[in-house]
């Protein structure tokens, strides 16, 4: 089975994203949303502010309309001297209806005698005075200052009215007590201008909590005491005007609301609105934040469902997949051990004859049946390297097949380099001299031991130091030598001056049959399988193999071996540190 976890961890990363992204989607759409709901609330508390305002400067300017009226009634009776009536006296009579002319039916002026009786001024034919005697702001009028009493319900009229009474200065048995009184209509009317919407509403009160007006208008709160309010046990004793948030004490409904004293007149407006309606806007706003967030973390739902479908199918190709490779990897495998198999029978059905064909030309050049001619000796010559270059080919192709196959093992043992080296040389040195080419071992004697399969280092060194002989050119040199890198690790080179190769040659020949194109390779025999043995026999070692190559100019060929098989002597090891012998040092791939 393949490695799951990678799929495991991938589901698991995008839910977390998934769940992240819409975590922060509802964060920042609260965050959002409580925001507005704060600026809404602010807008509307200055609005509300703005309003208690002109409902406050508007109720002053009514009740100091009214006071200027009985000013100017109180002025108006002193026209009258002596005891008689002086609602009687036809200047009087003049006076007081151009004053209530005035008053745009909004106020209402009369006097009281001192046992109570009461007329409307102007007196209208059939308008009989009534008496007030039992009225408080008859009774507890004052002289030189205005009392603004209770509301109560007009005997006369049937309206509620806000009386606002005063005694005369000098009293007359006709006239001991002035008063003007505030039909509630008009101040509703005067306060519906400053309303700002269903659910708000405007109450005068005194400043001792007795309910003046309100608007909109409820009967049973006329004259009802709120001493006892947040509004006058709390707000008022901490600020004159401000605003606060509360049930309503009237109807329990959360208000927004603004107050504002008037000093001057010892009364109180308050001016509110309910949250739901200061809040309708942003109640739309949250319907539509609520689609918005719910659109996105749909679309995020939906994303992550794909992607984890498309985790679903990869997971579910990939075992599909291992499972033909499993499949293609046995087929693979029994082919290639028909193959060593074939290669094993061939090899060894081979090398029996070879072996006889070496041996009896080896026997007939030395004479075993008689003198040769020089004809038939190299004719001789011939056959015997013509079996010994087969013989070497029979024996990469049993070792490559070994190899593929995992069955080559290594028999290690401690060598000295040197020897592997001079060996080496001396196996192609004949070649070299007679191609004209000059061979150069600069390994130091006794320098170096390495812990390694002789047999199989020695063919490794042998592939290289062919190929350099077989790719160079008439007047050519190659070198073999050996660095001790910083690390302890082992570079053994072999470098030439030949005809180089290109890069794409350089990684066809270390494939298996993969042999250089070039026109003067194609002339040089051989298999192709050299380097990718070497390269595998060095693998086997920990190590590696690397070409360096400029086409023209020559190649180096690399071999790297692991700090662990490299043994120096004790009066070398820490000289040849970084020590190189023979050859610059070589650059790493």
């Amino acid at each position: 089975m393949p490695n799951l976890r990678g799929y495991a961890r991938t589901r698991r990363f995008v839910i977390v994203v998934a769940a992240t992204a819409i975590a922060v989607t509802w964060l920042l759409a609260g965050l959002w949303l409580w925001i507005e709901r704060q600026q809404d609330l602010s807008t509307t508390r200055e609005e509300v502010e703005r309003m208690s305002m002109v409902a406050a400067e508007q109720t002053r300017r009514l009740f100091s309309l009214t006071s200027v009226f009985m000013d100017s009634l109180e002025q108006i009776l002193t026209l009258d001297e002596g005891d008689s009536d002086p609602t009687a006296n036809p200047v009087v009579i003049d006076r007081v209806k151009s004053l209530a002319d005035q008053t745009d039916h909004a106020i209402e002026i009369g006097i009281a005698d001192h046992n109570g009786l009461q007329r409307i001024l102007p007196i209208l034919p059939g308008r009989s005075p009534v008496s007030i005697a039992d009225r408080d702001y008859f009774r507890d009028a004052r002289s030189g200052s205005n009392l603004i009493a209770a509301p109560v319900k007009g005997r006369t009229s049937g309206e509620w009215i806000i009386p606002v009474s005063r005694r005369l200065k000098v009293p007359t048995a006709s006239a001991d007590v002035i008063y003007a009184a505030i039909h509630l209509p008009a101040l509703e009317t005067l306060f519906s201008g400053v309303t700002r919407a269903k659910g708000g509403g405007v109450a005068l009160l005194r400043s001792d909590g007795i309910m003046l007006a309100r608007t909109p208008f409820r009967e049973n709160l006329m004259g009802a005491s709120f001493a006892d309010s947040p509004l006058f046990t709390r707000y008022l004793p901490e600020a004159p005007n401000g605003t606060f948030v509360r049930p309503s004490a009237v109807d329990q409904i959360e208000r927004l609301t603004a107050y504002r004293s008037i000093p001057s007149l010892g009364l109180v407006v308050t001016l509110s609105v309910t949250v739901d309606a200061a809040l309708a806007e942003w109640r739309r706003e949250v319907m539509l934040g609520l689609a918005l967030a719910l659109s996105i973390s749909g679309l995020i739902i939906l994303a992550a469902t794909v992607v984890l479908r498309l985790l679903h199918n990869l997971e579910d190709g990939a075992v599909t997949l291992d499972q033909r490779v499993k499949d293609r990897t046995n087929d693979i495998e029994g082919l290639m051990e028909a193959r060593s198999a074939f290669l094993t029978s061939v090899s060894h059905e081979l090398r029996t004859p070879l072996n006889a064909i070496i041996g009896f030309s080896d026997a007939l050049i030395g004479g075993i049946c008689g003198p040769v001619s020089p004809r038939q000796a190299e004719y001789l010559g011939d056959i015997h390297n013509s079996g010994r270059h087969l013989l070497s080919l029979v024996n990469d192709l049993l070792d490559s097949a070994a190899i593929d196959a995992g069955r080559l093992r290594l028999d290690e043992e401690t060598v000295a380099l040197d020897e592997i080296v001079a060996e080496a040389v001396s196996m192609v040195r004949q070649h070299a001299e007679a191609a004209g080419l000059f061979l150069d071992n600069r390994v130091d004697p006794h320098w170096l031991h390495l812990n390694v399969d002789r047999r199989r280092l020695l063919q490794a060194l042998l592939n290289l130091c062919s190929n350099a002989v077989k790719y160079n050119r008439p007047g050519g040199w190659i070198q073999v030598g050996a660095i001790i890198e910083a690390d302890g690790t082992c570079v053994i080179t072999v470098a030439d001056n030949g005809i180089g190769m290109t890069e794409d040659e350089r990684k066809l020949a270390l494939m298996p049959f993969g042999r250089a194109t070039a026109p003067g390779a194609r002339q040089v025999e051989g298999t192709g399988l050299g380097l990718p043995l070497t390269a595998n026999i060095i693998a086997l070692h920990g190590g590696s193999l690397w070409l360096e190559s400029t086409k023209g100019q020559g190649t180096e060929a690399h071999i790297r071996l692991p700090g662990e098989r490299v043994l120096t002597t004790d009066q070398h090891s820490s000289a040849t540190a970084t020590e190189t012998h023979g050859l610059p040092e070589v650059r790493t791939a």
